[in-house]
């Protein structure tokens, strides 16, 4: 029982020891694989060598735990039953265990060499990467930039935007792998060192060539959009210019003040018009004087354009004054021809009173032409003023009166005398009269004395010849006018001067009342008798007014306007 007792010990402790050999053994065969020096030669390499360690570390612990486990489980079980040889057994057991401890040791160990190689190759991998993606973003410039001759300024633009946006996503990963090279730089000396320093400033010189490009071609495309448009802005204005040029004076002659008056509030429009695009054109003016400071390529285009523009204004600016003058002549010429019109209706309403041979078949009919002869010679008077103001209504002359494509007419009175084009254009309106002396420069005939009348109180002096008979009729009135018209119309205020309308020019119904020759506006037909006018204007004196239909308006019918 006792040999048998150390028999089996014996055969325990040969198990034990083959076990202990094979796990040993098993242990030094993963440490020549766990000590390797390879740490790859480029980033697909070390990545490779890294994923089969991965895979290789993960094997090894599974089964060495699994292993040792069973072995420590073995000599635990032989001491407690009292093995002889335990302590042979207990020195086994630390050996195997320092053993593993060894080979995990050295795997972590080649681990993180494996991990260090793998972000050093990354780095020069990524730097590879960057650099590979700036050339291709610097030698897409030349396109961008030579896109001039077959795109619009806007499409020149948005290719421009669309590459800086793509430049723009390299911002990030230069500043990752400068980060990732201080990093570096921490770990790593002597070659390695260098080797990250010296991609790093490779990456770094083609980011700020590229830069730099893309600043000079945004400069290019910037310069070429502006010429573009400031091109385009030129053509669109000399068109617009040349558009205007052709309407001034191209409507038919004016015949009468209001066709005058209607083409020069025209001409005024123009005017205006002229005047909202002066920003544009100055505008335009501005951009084309930066591009030439600037050293455009195509500064001697730019500077031809400018000429043109500038010149265009110039003639249009002159053409617009020269005709506004013109139209100012007319005004005055056609001003003169309406106001001659009516001072000659005047005089000729005058000549059958002037040439009547009645000089009365009694003292009170001599007295009464004397009368009417007085009167005459006062409203002669009156008329004086009118007469002057015709003698220096215009200065126009019969050459300067006409306008640009217009043979000068004769004027519209006194078409059958001779038009002397030196001479102006107020021309005699009738045949001159023999100069005589008027009738309180004549010499008075004498008179006999008259014999008094005998109904006379005495002591009351005789009544002059001139003065009227006290037993005649009594003297005419003077002219009044008869007419007496109200009732409701639409007014519309449109002129408060010449040339210049009026702030409200709105329809108002108003009640109007027609009476001695003055024109009242009330609100309705209670306001004469209260004597309240509409806004408290005065009335209207119609003895000097005008009236014409107005058949150029056509927003309403039966419209006529009252000047």
């Amino acid at each position: 029982e006792q040999r048998k007792a150390r028999l089996e010990q014996q055969y325990w402790l040969y198990q034990l020891s083959r076990e202990v050999d094979d796990l040993e053994h098993w242990i030094a065969e993963k440490e020549v694989v766990a000590g390797s020096p390879e740490l790859g030669q480029d980033f697909e390499h070390v990545t490779l060598l890294q994923d089969k360690f991965t895979a290789f570390a993960s094997e090894t612990g599974s089964v060495g735990s699994e292993r040792l486990a069973a072995v420590n489980q073995m000599v635990d079980e032989l001491i407690d039953v009292g093995h002889v040889d335990a302590a042979t057994m207990a020195e086994w057991k630390d050996g195997v265990n320092e053993a593993w401890a060894d080979l995990l040791e050295l795997m972590g160990t080649r681990a993180q060499m494996l991990a260090a190689s793998h972000e050093l190759h990354k780095f020069f991998s990524d730097c590879q990467d960057l650099l590979t993606q700036i050339q291709e973003k610097q030698q897409r410039l030349p396109e961008v930039a030579a896109g001039e001759s077959r795109s619009s300024a806007g499409a020149l633009q948005r290719v421009l935007s669309a590459f800086e946006h793509d430049v723009q996503e390299l911002v990030s990963q230069v500043r990752q792998l400068q980060e990732g090279a201080a990093q570096l730089r921490t770990v790593y000396a002597g070659e390695n060192a260098d080797a990250i320093a010296t991609k790093e400033q490779d990456v770094l010189r083609a980011w700020k060539e590229l830069l730099s490009a893309c600043e000079a071609c945004r400069l290019h495309i910037t310069t070429t959009t502006d010429k573009m448009r400031f091109t385009s802005m030129v053509r669109d204005l000399v068109s617009w210019m040349d558009g205007v040029i052709g309407q001034i004076g191209a409507s038919e002659k004016p015949r009468d003040v209001s066709s005058v008056e209607v083409l020069m509030n025209y001409h005024q429009g123009l005017k205006s018009e002229i005047e909202a695009r002066s920003q544009s054109i100055a505008a335009c003016v501005e951009l084309g004087k930066t591009l030439v400071l600037n050293r455009s390529p195509a500064a001697e285009e730019i500077k031809e354009h400018l000429e043109r523009l500038t010149a265009k204004k110039k003639e249009l600016t002159e053409k617009w004054d020269k005709h506004w003058e013109w139209l100012q002549q007319m005004l005055e010429v056609h001003q003169f021809a309406q106001e001659a019109v009516v001072a000659d209706a005047w005089l000729t309403a005058q000549e059958p009173l002037l040439k009547s041979r009645n000089m009365g078949s009694s003292v009170d009919e001599v007295e009464q032409l004397i009368r009417r002869h007085e009167a005459f010679r006062k409203a002669a008077s009156s008329w004086e003023e009118r007469f002057s103001s015709l003698r220096r209504l215009t200065t126009v002359r019969g050459g300067q009166a006409t306008g640009p494509g217009h043979a000068p007419d004769p004027p519209p009175w006194g078409r059958e005398q001779p038009w002397d084009p030196a001479a102006p254009l107020i021309q005699p309106l009738r045949t001159p009269r023999p100069e005589r002396p008027r009738a309180r420069d004549r010499p008075k005939p004498r008179r006999r004395p008259r014999p008094r009348d005998p109904s006379q109180p005495p002591g009351e002096s005789r009544r002059s010849r001139s003065a009227p008979a006290q037993s005649s009729a009594p003297p005419p009135p003077p002219p009044t006018h008869t007419v007496q018209l109200e009732g409701f119309l639409f007014r519309k205020h449109e002129l408060e001067g010449p040339n210049k309308k009026a702030s409200n020019r709105s329809w108002v119904n108003l009640y109007c009342v027609l009476s001695r020759g003055d024109l009242g506006f009330y609100k309705d037909a209670k306001g004469q008798a209260s004597g309240s006018t509409h806004g408290g204007e005065p009335l209207v004196p119609l003895h000097l007014a005008a009236s014409q239909v107005a058949s150029d308006y056509k927003k309403k019918k039966n419209v006529f306007k009252l000047k």
